[in-house]
């Protein structure tokens, strides 16, 4: 049984080279919960089923993303960062180091979240900042 483990994942990665990597490392597409093909996942990263990647979103290194987690637009998460709940990752932005992104926090604007940094709460609507 092993011998096909062994095979099946030989299918299911592929050499990739990441953005922000020196090399090319071992990583597969992820399938959304919608079915639609997303972003590249390397091997030693973490993300659940539940999770939406952007077709152009990575997450690689140890990151781990899950729950109801959206990494999009040619967002990152790298190094041993979390990102979880219902956060969103977005806008060229990047969540790396041992940061964690949780709950409703959102990143966006081409942001760079990185070292420690804990990010989590909840997120007004336009209309009740203009109030």
């Amino acid at each position: 049984m092993n011998n096909k483990k062994k095979f099946y994942n030989r299918l299911k990665y592929a050499p990739f080279q990441f953005k922000h990597s020196d090399e090319a490392v071992a990583a597969y597409r992820h399938t959304n919960p919608d079915g639609t093909l997303g972003g590249w996942v390397a091997e030693t990263a973490t993300v659940e089923d539940t999770v939406y990647i952007a077709p152009d979103a990575q997450v690689f290194e140890y990151a781990t993303v899950k729950d109801n987690a959206k990494i999009m637009h040619e967002a990152y998460v790298c190094e041993f960062a979390t990102v979880m709940g219902n956060a969103i990752v977005d806008d060229y932005s990047m969540v790396c180091g041992n940061s964690i992104v949780r709950d409703d926090a959102y990143v966006g604007g081409q942001s760079i979240i990185g070292g420690d940094t804990f990010m989590g709460g909840w997120r007004s609507s336009e209309s009740e900042i203009l109030e």
